[in-house]
């Protein structure tokens, strides 16, 4: 069947006739680029990652089945106000992705920053943009994928903050003034960057850590926001717990184990 529609953060279920295997893969693109769409798929011992990495997956035209599935999805409301985990438009949001954790979360991230454009539109450019925090962690520097995605759609939202039709609406116009949207590159089992990679990045405007950055990366966080997590279920059980320790609203922590 040709996939018709899905959510910012489901997955597919990805199926190749004769084999029995079922694969479970997130898109990285928006439900307005079908019917193409894109999901990564890191090479491992799993049968459906050997498939696709194999050259019987490079057969143009070879039928596939796919159905959608996941209830952790980025459910926006243009309303001032949030009801049963569905995020207005006005709340902060963040991210915080690890490994290839990152595929659902880019999409979810695409399509905030998408609505947060057309909500300026809508509004005459009266629409005050919420600010935004995303933290990605990898182990090396070489399994960043997506950092062109993540710079490119972060920079698009510091544009939008500082369009000059709506910086009346800011509670600081100031162009020195620090931005409301974050990017964070952590590796864990590195002790330093590469120093062209780290200035390419700070030139960007992305912060570089080294080692485990989440804890404090969501103590930080403003409580109110929409929290979105995923990633290995150590990352899940440490983050989920963390911010009900802090009072979070459950309602506002969206995270789902798939693996």
């Amino acid at each position: 069947p040709t996939l018709t529609s899905f959510q910012p953060g489901q997955w597919i279920d990805f199926m190749v006739p004769p084999y029995k295997w079922i694969g479970g893969f997130s898109p990285f693109s928006l439900p307005s680029e079908l019917p193409n769409v894109s999901i990564a798929i890191k090479q491992s011992n799993h049968p459906p990652s050997q498939w696709v990495h194999s050259n019987e997956s490079m057969e143009v035209g070879r039928p596939v089945q796919v159905q959608v599935g996941g209830k952790c999805v980025l459910s926006t409301l243009k309303t001032s106000s949030s009801a049963d985990g569905v995020l207005s438009k006005t709340q902060p949001v963040v991210f915080c992705a690890g490994g290839i954790g990152i595929s659902p979360l880019l999409s979810m991230y695409r399509q905030w920053s998408h609505l947060q454009e057309q909500c300026l539109i809508d509004e005459d450019f009266g629409h005050v943009i919420p600010p935004s925090s995303f933290l990605y962690s990898v182990s090396t520097e070489d399994e960043l994928v997506f950092q062109k995605e993540l710079v490119e759609t972060t920079t698009l939202l510091k544009s939008m903050e500082h369009t000059p039709t709506c910086t009346h609406n800011l509670k600081s116009s100031n162009s020195n003034s620090r931005s409301k949207h974050s990017l964070i590159f952590t590796i864990t089992q590195s002790q330093e960057w590469k120093d062209d990679l780290k200035n390419e990045f700070e030139r960007h405007g992305v912060q570089c850590k080294t080692g485990r950055s989440m804890k404090d990366f969501l103590q930080d966080a403003n409580p109110i926001s929409s929290f979105h997590i995923c990633g290995p279920s150590s990352m899940l059980d440490e983050g989920v717990e963390l911010l009900q320790n802090r009072g979070v609203s459950k309602e506002h922590i969206h995270f789902e184990r798939w693996w």
